[in-house]
């Protein structure tokens, strides 16, 4: 590849796109069709291939390497954890022993256990007479309310009615009701299950009891949860989730690209985008929902297997509606195979659409719109996404994705190659479009003080896909859920490109090592200003700024002064200025990151922003960048903004 400075590490990120090398069978399945692979045919006519779906028929029809490949699929079978009665049960006994000695939290997770691994009612009647998940949330709903947590035992109560809970257990079911909806605050709704219960029971001294002990329940308090915040000047009509602040723009050069459309003020929030499609990595199954990428407090599994787990019904109905009845059953093939996360990505575009041809339709609209660099990828790459490819196609074969199959061949039909011819467009707009989804974990004692992002998953998002990389970002990145949040983080003026940071920023990582990095992983030379005048990494960098001009509308710079009170003379306009009002100004700066940094200290994170980004402002109309105390600044912004998405604190 032209410009690449190291060709040996560009092919191992992009076979790290694909699959793994240290874990999964799909390595030596992949080396099995490469050493079937003549070197004549991968270079001559496969190599030769101009269209996907030309490469895949040349697998197709060669005989060497279209037997082995075929014959390996037709192993392909289900592969996943399926539902366990009996050990629903041992963990519900635990969790209800655990209830008992008073720890609550311990008892939740044995529970939650429980729950996700318990089968459909009526599904196993030697245990627990086929009501083990009814049983399972039953007794999760008294753990909920032992720690005041009343919307998750509502929800558990319901679910455990609708799940069979017999009738001998009503009685009991209206007096959590009653002091679900105390804790919620809705005490109307309390009184009205304790009539409800009161029926039910014999005892009348104790429903006293009961009722004047519900009566004096305060509503617990809630715990604040992550917002996704209102676009700045509203909802530009033309670009899905982005503020009218941007637009996207083409260029030559960059191709695609997102541009200031008008001045842009630190703090200004210029997308809010759910994804077109996200997958979660498979280690946060059991700890986040599977769809909306939360983390779990009161976790509901699928119906049919017990590897995977939703934040609510609604998650779970949706999820389970559309793409995960067709991974379900393979789940633990695919986890089992080492392919990557974004191969995950392309086969959810696929089975979260309602039928093949939806499927094909969105696929070719996510390809047509975004880089692929096709015309640069060696024989060995498109071999490696092939082969993926083709064992993606059998999954969905498997799967019953195109309806049920009149034979058992993995060779394709018309359709199915169609998707497959999809499938492999998606394998290579996905390297260099998706994004990371990531959380931040406060630190132990503090909520800044050791604080780091903890990536959980992927997706892919139809604006945010049109940011371009800057080695020296304008917006800082963060989520809620699976939302994405980009907010300024220095001011722009209009026409100014609004540059996100793939991972090589210039305050941590030196020319060279960027330049390295971004060829190898998005084949691309960065030409940002950060590159092109070589700033120092943020350690090298000094507090000398370079100050603006004082003359109106002059772009003079000025290197910091010896003696601010001297004026000196602009090259670029011809006049005598002083800058000694600059250099002041600049002490204002600095004096305001030191504020900010005080409130990060006190945990008060939107004073923090405030100071951070008056000092910054100030900052750019008095000087530019690089400049260290600004840069310090920049990155405390950006952990202020991160402290507002999606946070888990570790107690």
């Amino acid at each position: 590849m032209e410009g690449d400075l190291d060709p040996k590490y560009t092919s191992m990120c992009s076979e790290q796109t694909i699959f793994s090398n240290k874990e999964g069978f799909f390595g030596e399945f992949f080396d099995s069709v490469k050493k079937a692979s003549a070197k004549e045919w991968l270079n001559k006519i496969f190599g030769n291939a101009k269209f996907d779906r030309d490469r895949l028929l040349a697998i197709l029809a060669e005989p060497n390497v279209g037997g082995i490949l075929l014959g390996m699929l037709e192993h392909v079978t289900a592969v996943y954890k399926q539902k366990d009665a009996k050990g629903s049960e041992l963990r519900r006994r635990e969790g209800e022993r655990l209830l008992e000695c008073g720890d609550a939290k311990k008892a939740v997770i044995l529970l939650s256990q429980a729950v996700l691994r318990a089968p459909m009612k009526g599904d196993n009647h030697s245990q627990d007479g086929g009501i083990t998940l009814a049983l399972a949330l039953w007794a999760r709903s008294q753990a909920f309310i032992a720690l005041n947590d009343g919307k998750s035992a509502l929800s558990d109560l319901q679910c455990s009615l609708n799940n069979g809970l017999p009738a001998k257990y009503h009685g009991e079911y209206y007096v959590r009701l009653a002091r679900a909806n105390a804790l919620i605050g809705s005490q109307p709704k309390a009184e009205i299950c304790l009539n409800l219960a009161e029926r039910l029971s014999e005892n009348q001294l104790n429903m006293e009891k009961l009722r004047d002990e519900i009566r004096k329940t305060s509503s617990a308090v809630n715990v604040p949860t992550a917002k996704a915040p209102e676009l700045s000047s509203g909802q530009n009509p033309n670009l899905e989730g982005a503020s009218n602040l941007i637009e996207v723009t083409n260029s030559d050069e960059v191709g695609n690209y997102v541009k200031a459309k008008t001045n842009v003020k630190s703090g200004d929030v210029l997308l809010v985008e759910k994804p077109i499609v996200s997958s979660l990595l498979d280690k946060f199954f059991g700890t986040h929902c599977l769809h909306c990428k939360q983390r779990l407090v009161a976790p509901h599994g699928c119906d049919s297997c017990s590897g995977v787990a939703f934040c609510s019904i609604e998650c779970k109905s949706i999820a389970c509606s559309t793409y995960h009845k067709f991974e379900c059953k393979y789940m633990d093939l695919l986890i089992g195979s080492g392919m990557s996360i974004l191969c995950f990505l392309a086969l959810r575009i696929i089975t979260q659409s309602t039928t093949p041809d939806v499927a094909i339709q969105n696929g070719r609209k996510i390809i047509s719109e975004l880089c692929t660099h096709s015309n640069r990828r060696s024989c060995e790459d498109y071999l490696q996404r092939c082969t993926m490819t083709a064992f993606l196609l059998r999954v969905l074969q498997k799967a019953e994705f195109f309806g049920r199959r009149t034979t058992e061949s993995a060779e394709p039909t018309s359709l199915e190659l169609d998707i497959a011819e999809v499938i492999l467009g998606l394998l290579q707009v996905l390297q260099f479009n998706a994004h990371e989804i990531f959380e931040t974990r406060h630190g132990e004692k503090h909520r800044f003080v050791g604080a780091r992002p903890v990536y959980i998953g992927v997706a892919l998002y139809k604006t945010g896909a049109y940011f371009n990389h800057n080695c020296y970002p304008s917006v800082t990145r963060y989520f809620v859920g699976s939302t994405i949040i980009l907010r300024a983080t220095h001011p722009l003026k209009s026409g100014e490109m609004v540059g996100e940071n793939y991972g090589p920023i210039f305050t941590k990582k030196t020319l060279l090592d960027r330049s390295r990095s971004l060829m190898s992983r998005y084949w691309f030379k960065c030409q940002c200003k950060a590159c092109q005048e070589n700033w120092q990494i943020l350690d090298k960098l000094n507090n000398k700024a370079r100050l603006k001009c004082t003359t109106p509308l002059c772009e003079g710079i000025h290197n910091y002064p010896e003696n601010p009170r001297k004026t000196v003379k602009c090259l670029k306009c011809k006049k005598m200025v002083s800058l000694q009002e600059h250099a002041a100004l600049l002490l204002e700066c600095e004096e305001l990151y030191r504020k900010g940094a005080e409130f990060m200290d006190k945990e008060d994170t939107e004073s923090a922003i405030e100071k951070f980004i008056e000092g910054i402002d100030l900052f750019y109309t008095i000087a530019v960048p690089p400049h260290k105390s600004m840069h310090i600044a920049e990155e405390s912004l950006k952990a202020c903004y991160a402290d507002q998405g999606t946070v888990v604190s570790i107690l």
